[in-house]
């Protein structure tokens, strides 16, 4: 059994809005199959940070928009 501190539903509705979430790894984001959400990024560090957003920024406007499409989809 896995505890929720239910904070992992804001990001949750925020992706299924089309936006993009960045937020500290927790054990609970198997419980919401965060690994699945193409525009939802986790880091076990706070100097990963500047990695994901390099990663972003390199994704192309198609590749953004495929993502937030198919997040909100999965959501849906």
């Amino acid at each position: 059994m896995v505890l929720r501190n239910a904070l992992w539903i804001k990001d949750i509705e925020a992706v299924a809005r089309g936006s993009s979430s960045i937020r500290n790894y927790e054990v609970e984001s198997a419980a919401y199959d965060i690994d699945e959400v193409p525009t939802t990024f986790t880091f076990r560090a706070v100097g990963d940070v500047s990695a994901i957003l390099a990663c972003i920024a390199a994704m192309s406007d198609d590749e953004k928009d495929e993502r937030m499409r198919r997040s909100v989809e999965d959501m849906r």
